[in-house]
C-alpha cells in the first residue's frame, strides 16, 4: 500500500518518464541522501535518467542525487507537510488501510477448554488473535473471527466428578463465585485427589522382595468414574450430557466476562458438543475408505508414520472420541462455510506436531480446504517459577494479572486504571515476536514496557487538545525532526501491509514507539496544528488495528502517564522519554 508521498510522486512522475519506466518511491532512506528513493525499471536508459534529473525544482522535489542505479529525492518541505497532513486528516478513519474488501479471512483463536478460567497464556492468544484480525481487516479482508469451545470431553468430566463428590448441590450462584473459577476449582481438586490416590497405590504396589518394583497401570476410581461418565454421554445418556454441559456453560459464562473485559469479540462460536455427529461420520468414512484402521483393542487410528507424524487415535477402545476427533470436527463447518479466501489458526507452539498431523489427516480424508489452513504458532508463556498448570492450580489467571496491574495503577481512578492495565498488557505482548517463548513477570512489564506505553499515552492525550484548524498552512518550524516525523507518518500504510503479510505485530508496535519519539523530539520547537492532528489520527489508527484503547484525556492521570514537562505549541509533552530499544 502506498503512502500519500508515493502516490503523488509516482503519479506525477510517470507521464514525464517513458511509459515502461514504472517509477516507485521508497523510504526511509539515509537523511544525508534525501527523503525518498526513486527506482525505475531501466535506470541505465540514456533517455530516462536525464528526464529524472529534470524533476529537480518542480513538483515538490528540491534536488535529485544519484547513487548507483537509484535516485534519491530531497522534497520541498511545504510539499511534504501539505501532502501528508491533508491526506491523513481527510482519511482519518481509514488511513493506513484498504477500504474495499474483496476477500474473506477466517481467523481462529482462543479456543478455550470450558473447565477453567483463562490464564496468562490465553491473554497472549487473544491479544494476538484480535491484532491479526485487525491487520488483515486493514489490508482489505472481511474478517470473520471464530473460536472453538471444548465443552465436551474427559477434562470436563474430571471437574464434574469432583463436583459430585465434594461440591454437593452448590452452583456458582450459591457459592458466590464466577462460573469459570467455580468449575476450575473442582478440576484442580480432581487432579489433586487423583494424585494422592496414585501416590498411595504406588507405595502399596511395591512389595518386599519385588526387585523390579513393577506396578500394573490401573486407573484410579476417580479416573474410572470420569471415563464412565464420558462413555454414557457419547452413548446418548441425556442426564449425563446435561450434567457435563451445565458445568461447561458455567465456565463459558465466566470466560465471556474476561472476553468482554479485554475487548475480544467473535463472529462464529463452534462448540464441540455441536459437532459430535460430524466427528463420527468423518471417522466412519475414513474407515470405509481405508484411511483409518482399527486396532485389536477396538480403537481407531490413522498411521502417518510415512510422513514422520506417527499415529493419531480418533476413537478410544470404548468408542469415545479423542481430542483429535473433536478438534477435526469443529473445523469442518468452518472449512465448508465457503467464500473463505484465508483460514488463519492461532495455536501454542506445543501443539505444532499434533496440529500439523491433524491437518494432514483432514487432507487425506478429502477435505481440500485443510491444505489452505495457515497455522500461526506462538511461544509458550511461563512464569519465573515454571510452566503454568491449571491441573496443579499454578496457572496465572488472566483476570488476576489484570487486577494486579490495576492495583499498581489505581491512583489513576478505577476506570482509567483498568483501561491502562489492559492496554499495557497488550502493548507488552504484541511488542514481542509471536514465535518467542515468554517468561511473564509483572515486574518486567513494569520495567520494560511501561516507559514506552506511558509515552504513547502522554503523546495521545496531549495531542487530543491540539487545534485542527488551518491545517493547510505549513509549519513555521521545518527542522529535521519535523521532517522525519512527517516522513514517518507517511510510512504507516507500508508498515501495516508488511505486518499483515507476515502476521507479525512487532513492526507496528515499533512504528508507534518511533512515532512518539519523533513527536517528543519536535516538542521543543512545537508542532503545528495540522501535524499534531495527523499524529493523533495515526496513533489512534495504529492502536485501533492492534485493538488497544487508551484514555484520551490526561487531566486525571498521574505519572508516568500525565505530561510532566508542559506542552509545546501543538500540546505535546516535553518530558524525557527512555531510549528506544530494538524490537524484541
Amino acid at each position: 500500500m502506498r503512502g500519500p508521498i508515493a502516490a503523488v510522486l509516482e503519479d506525477s512522475l510517470a507521464p514525464r518518464l517513458q511509459s515502461d519506466a514504472h517509477p516507485h518511491i521508497y523510504h526511509p532512506v539515509p537523511p544525508a541522501l534525501g527523503d525518498v528513493k526513486l527506482t525505475i525499471s531501466d535506470t541505465t536508459n540514456a533517455v530516462v535518467r536525464p528526464k529524472v534529473d529534470t524533476v529537480a525544482g518542480t513538483g515538490g522535489v528540491e534536488a535529485v542525487v544519484w547513487v548507483g542505479p537509484n535516485a534519491y529525492l530531497k522534497l520541498d518541505f511545504n510539499f511534504l507537510h501539505r501532502t501528508v497532513t491533508e491526506y491523513v486528516l481527510a482519511h482519518r478513519h481509514v488511513y493506513g488501510g484498504i477500504v474495499k474488501m474483496h476477500r474473506t479471512a477466517d481467523v481462529n483463536f482462543s479456543d478455550p477448554n470450558a473447565n477453567k478460567p483463562l490464564h496468562v497464556g490465553h491473554l497472549r492468544n487473544n491479544f494476538l488473535g484480535m491484532a491479526v484480525s485487525g491487520l488483515l481487516g486493514a489490508t482489505g479482508y472481511r474478517v470473520r473471527r471464530s473460536e472453538f469451545i471444548s465443552d465436551w470431553g474427559i477434562h470436563i468430566c474430571h471437574a464434574v466428578v469432583a463436583h459430585r463428590r465434594w461440591g454437593g448441590a452448590s452452583t456458582p450462584a450459591t457459592a458466590g463465585v464466577r462460573g469459570d473459577r467455580f468449575v476450575g476449582a473442582f478440576y484442580a481438586r480432581f487432579h489433586a485427589e487423583n494424585a494422592a490416590l496414585k501416590s498411595g497405590r504406588a507405595k502399596r504396589s511395591i512389595e518386599p522382595g519385588d526387585a523390579d518394583g513393577v506396578q500394573t497401570d490401573i486407573r484410579t476410581e476417580l479416573e474410572r468414574e470420569a471415563a464412565q461418565l464420558l462413555g454414557r454421554m457419547e452413548a446418548g445418556d441425556c442426564a449425563a450430557a446435561r450434567e457435563v454441559l451445565r458445568a461447561a456453560a458455567w465456565a463459558e459464562e465466566g470466560i465471556g466476562c474476561t472476553y468482554r473485559r479485554i475487548g475480544t469479540r467473535f463472529d462464529v462460536v463452534i462448540r464441540e458438543s455441536e459437532v459430535l455427529d460430524l466427528g463420527r461420520e468423518m471417522v466412519e468414512r475414513a474407515l470405509v475408505a481405508g484411511h483409518c484402521a482399527r486396532r485389536p483393542d477396538g480403537s481407531v487410528y490413522i498411521d502417518l508414520d510415512d510422513l514422520n507424524m506417527g499415529e493419531l487415535t480418533f476413537l478410544r477402545q470404548d468408542g469415545t472420541q479423542t481430542v483429535y476427533t473433536r478438534g477435526c470436527a469443529v473445523m469442518i463447518p468452518r472449512g465448508e462455510a465457503g467464500n473463505t479466501d484465508r483460514m488463519v489458526d492461532l495455536l501454542g507452539h506445543h501443539w505444532k506436531a499434533r496440529y500439523d498431523a491433524a491437518l494432514r489427516a483432514l487432507s487425506i480424508f478429502g477435505y481440500e480446504w485443510a491444505g489452505r489452513v495457515e497455522p500461526l504458532y506462538f511461544g509458550m508463556v511461563r512464569t519465573p517459577e515454571g510452566k503454568v498448570s491449571s491441573r496443579e492450580g499454578t496457572a496465572l489467571l488472566a483476570d488476576a494479572v489484570i487486577d494486579d496491574l490495576m492495583t499498581r495503577l489505581s491512583s489513576h481512578g478505577l476506570e482509567a486504571a483498568e483501561l491502562l492495565a489492559i492496554g499495557l498488557l497488550k502493548y507488552h505482548f504484541l511488542s514481542i515476536r509471536a514465535d518467542r517463548d515468554i517468561v511473564f513477570d509483572p515486574t518486567d512489564v513494569w520495567r520494560r514496557s511501561l516507559p514506552k506505553f506511558a509515552l504513547v499515552v502522554r503523546t495521545i492525550t496531549a495531542l487530543s487538545t491540539a487545534e485542527l484548524a488551518d491545517y493547510g498552512v505549513a509549519a513555521e518550524k521545518n527542522g529535521p525532526a519535523l521532517r522525519r516525523l512527517l516522513l514517518h507518518l507517511d510510512a504507516l500504510p507500508g508498515v501495516v501491509e508488511r505486518s499483515a503479510a507476515r502476521l507479525d505485530t512487532t513492526a507496528l508496535t515499533h512504528y508507534i514507539n518511533v512515532c512518539c519519539q519523533c513527536v517528543d523530539a519536535c516538542a521543543r520547537d512545537g508542532i503545528d496544528p495540522a501535524t499534531a492532528g495527523a499524529v493523533g489520527v495515526i496513533l489512534q489508527r495504529a492502536l485501533g488495528i492492534l485493538n488497544i484503547r487508551v484514555p484520551d484525556q490526561s487531566d486525571r492521570l498521574g505519572p508516568p502517564f500525565a505530561s510532566a514537562g508542559g506542552t509545546g505549541r501543538g500540546g505535546q509533552s516535553q518530558s524525557h522519554h527512555p531510549t528506544e530499544e530494538s524490537v524484541q
